[in-house]
Order: structure tokens, then C-alpha cells, then sequence
């Protein structure tokens, strides 16, 4: 028999998923044998049987695991988005689009744009490209990207240049927090049964879930949300296994920051808004070095947020409400999450397809130009009214979105003000208004 890393739950020698919370197992190292070896002599009919054999204990053993975990979807979902979250980099689109509670020209002009996010996200790089979308084109296109410490912003076809800011101020602090984040790298929580966690959200939510043609659909609103996290922390609140965890890891962290001489100051004007070092991680310490006073704390910190949860519930407006729906690929692993989100003045349409692969462009300062000499040169009003006339230049040659802008009652309503006679005036007025107050900002 074998202990799971994650749970603790006992499993059988030969599993290689958990047969409580699916984490799978570390393959122990073979030696390795090359095909010659494996064919040669009698060795070769055992070695085509126990290949047969493997072969079929993991399609056994992979039908079984997804039998079991369609059988229980909110299992399911925890077990997807556990999986993102272990995950350093991931990449993707994310799809945004609104509907608002009201009949006037504005809205419904405002009900068909878009927004689309592709994204390429890793701890020392992030690449984002935002596409203004009008019902199904394209309409305006750029690029946010940081490469080590240094953000780019690429406007694509609207502008020849790309554009690069960098602060010694932001590089410390992004340097820090990169520090900081392999001191939370080594917080595993092991020895913690997480499937009293599980069960616990299984109650929370079980009249919430339903199964729908293979997705899983969670309907929930605020109060249903907070009741949800209310639970965790009832739960949390008695569990000694957590408690001994959580006080050997942070005392370890601490210690380990001690040592390292750690230092995280966020400092604006000469005024420290945060400061982290060598004094601060020492009261830390003191404070929780003994388990006794670091169980006070915990259960007066888990008191504190379960009453103030309960309070929030008594004032909580029901009528703000959260779906969500999640579609897996072959192997019970997230593709995508529909999101609607309802209130009073509308919904919020959010879907985020995990299986898109995206290609960014290496940016870098030799190739860039820097916006605060941009800035410094009073530039910017010719930068942006560059950017417009290409904008309005790529906008007008498709016909779909000049007759979408000319035929909505929004221009005819603005197109006296601003004198307009056809598509291209009126985004021309319109830009000049956006160049005015933009002007204000730098």
C-alpha cells in the first residue's frame, strides 16, 4: 500500500491516481532497456504480455477515474480547477460581452461590441492581446506584453512603432514579489485531509450542480457563495491536521526569509505603505513560533471571518446571481468556462476557452521606443491621432461596419452634433473628442 502526497488516503501500489482527491502519482524510475534487449530470447514474449497488461490496467484504470468523476461533478470541477491551479503558465482566450436592462439606443449599441483576450501567462512573462470586436469583426487590435520587468504595448496595423516603459521602482517591486513567490512555491499544506474540504463543498452546493450532456453547470447567487466559503471555514476551524501544517510551513518560510535576508518595502514619496524585513518577520515568528499562540490566532482569525460572513449574510441581495458552466476534454481536464453574470442593472457574458494555443511576438527595448520620451517630446497627441486615422482607415474599408454604424439610431441621433454625414465624419468627431481627453492625462 501507498499514502497520497495530498490527502494522506491510503492506495493500492499499482494506482497511479489518488483514489480520493485524483492526484496522481510520481512514476518510480526503471531502469531502461532498449528494443533490442526487450525482443531478444524469451524476455520478449513477457515483455509484449506485460505491455498488454499495463496497457489495459490504464484504459481499465482511466474509464474507471472517469466513470467516478462524472458520477460526481462537483468532484469534478474541484478536480479541474485543481489542476489549473498547480499549473505556472497556462494560455487561452477569454470573451467578454454585456447585456444591459434598458431599452435606450445607447445600450443596445454598447450590447453589440466585444471584447476578446488571448493570453500567454507565465511568472516572468505575461502576453496579452485585446481585439475590440463589433457583432462579428474585428475592429480595433493591440498588444500589452511584460518581458522582464519592462511593459510593451504594441499597436499593431495602427501604428509602425512599439512603445516600452520601464521603472527602477516597479522592477524592485516585481523583482521582490518574484522573490517572495518561492517562499509560496513551498507551501504544500502536506499531511491535510482535503476531502472533509471536498465534502464539505459537495453539501454546500449539491442542490446547485446538475450535469448537463457531459459539462457540469453551477448555479449559484451571493448568498449560495458565501455559504459555500462559510462551510470551508467551519470545517477549517476544528481541523488540528491544518493547524499543525500551516504553523510548520510558515515557521519554516519565516525562518527560510530570516535567513535569505528577505526585504519587501513598497515605498511612495518616502512614505512606506508596506514594509516586510528583517524586524517584521521576526515579530512574525515570535508571534507564532509556539503552536499554542499560533492556535490562538488561528482560531481568532476563523472566528472572525465566520462572523463576518454570517453578518454579510443578513444584508445580502439575493437577486445577484452567478452561473457557470464547465465543459472537459477526454481527460477530465477544464476546456472551458461559461460565465453569466446577473444583477439588477444586466448580465455579464464571460467564456474562457483554455485549449486555444496563442504565438505572441518577442518584444525588446533595442526595437522599441520608450513613452516617456514619447511624453517628454509632447508626442502623444500626434501618436493618437495617428492611431485614429489608421483605426478609422481599416474601420470604413468593410462595408458591414460602415452600413452597422450609419443604419444605428445612435449616429442619427449624434450625427447632427457632430455635423456628420457618414461613417467616416462621425468617427473622425469622435476621435478628436477621445484626443481631447486623453490630453488631460498626461
Amino acid at each position: 500500500m501507498k499514502y497520497c502526497t495530498e490527502c494522506g488516503a491510503e492506495n493500492m501500489d499499482d494506482v497511479k491516481f489518488c483514489i480520493e482527491c485524483a492526484n496522481e502519482f510520481a512514476e518510480q524510475k526503471k531502469e531502461k532497456k532498449s528494443f533490442a534487449e526487450l525482443m531478444n530470447g524469451k524476455g520478449s514474449k513477457f515483455a509484449i504480455i506485460g505491455a498488454s497488461s499495463l496497457f489495459i490496467i490504464l484504459v481499465v484504470f482511466f474509464v474507471g477515474k472517469s466513470i467516478y468523476l462524472n458520477a460526481n461533478p462537483v468532484l469534478k470541477v474541484l478536480n479541474g480547477v485543481d489542476s489549473i491551479a498547480k499549473k505556472k503558465e497556462f494560455e487561452g482566450q477569454a470573451a467578454f460581452n454585456v447585456k444591459i436592462n434598458d431599452n435606450s439606443d445607447e445600450a443596445e449599441f454598447v450590447e453589440d461590441f466585444g471584447l476578446l483576450v488571448d493570453f500567454d501567462l507565465s511568472r516572468d512573462d505575461i502576453s496579452t492581446k485585446y481585439t475590440v470586436m463589433l457583432e462579428e469583426n474585428d475592429v480595433f487590435e493591440t498588444v500589452v506584453a511584460v518581458k522582464e520587468n519592462t511593459l510593451y504595448v504594441d499597436f499593431l496595423d495602427y501604428y509602425d512603432e512599439v512603445f516600452y516603459y520601464e521603472n527602477d521602482e516597479i522592477n524592485e517591486q516585481a523583482d521582490a514579489l518574484k522573490s517572495m513567490m518561492k517562499y509560496v512555491d513551498t507551501f504544500k499544506l502536506k499531511g491535510v485531509d482535503r476531502s472533509k474540504y471536498i465534502e464539505a463543498i459537495q453539501k454546500s452546493l449539491k442542490r446547485d450542480v446538475k450535469t448537463e450532456g457531459g459539462r457540469v453547470i453551477v448555479d449559484m447567487n451571493v448568498k449560495d457563495m458565501i455559504e459555500v466559503v462559510e462551510a470551508v471555514l467551519d470545517e477549517a476551524e476544528d481541523d488540528e491536521e491544518l493547524m499543525l501544517s500551516l504553523h510548520t510551513e510558515l515557521v519554516d518560510i519565516l525562518t527560510s526569509m530570516l535567513e535569505d535576508d528577505f526585504e519587501y518595502i513598497y515605498d511612495e514619496d518616502g512614505y512606506s505603505e508596506f514594509k516586510f524585513d528583517d524586524n517584521t518577520i521576526e515579530l512574525a515568528l515570535d508571534a507564532i513560533e509556539d503552536f499554542e499562540d499560533f492556535e490562538d490566532l488561528y482560531k481568532m482569525a476563523l472566528d472572525e471571518m465566520i462572523s463576518d460572513l454570517r453578518y454579510q449574510l443578513q444584508f445580502t441581495q439575493e437577486d445577484i446571481s452567478l452561473e457557470l458552466v464547465f465543459d472537459f476534454n477526454v481527460f477530465n481536464k477544464i476546456k472551458t468556462v461559461e460565465a453569466t453574470f446577473d444583477f439588477e442593472e444586466g448580465k455579464i457574458f464571460t467564456t474562457l476557452d483554455l485549449s486555444k494555443n496563442n504565438k505572441f511576438k518577442r518584444y525588446s527595448i533595442t526595437k522599441s521606443t520608450a513613452i516617456e520620451d514619447v511624453i517628454d517630446d509632447n508626442d502623444v497627441g500626434d501618436v493618437i491621432e495617428d492611431i485614429g486615422d489608421n483605426f478609422i482607415d481599416n474601420f470604413v474599408e468593410n462595408e458591414e461596419n460602415v452600413d452597422y454604424v450609419e443604419d444605428s439610431d445612435v449616429f442619427k441621433s449624434y450625427s447632427e452634433e457632430y455635423r456628420s454625414a457618414d461613417c467616416e465624419d462621425f468617427l473622425e468627431e469622435f476621435w478628436k473628442e477621445l484626443m481631447y481627453e486623453a490630453s488631460y492625462m498626461f
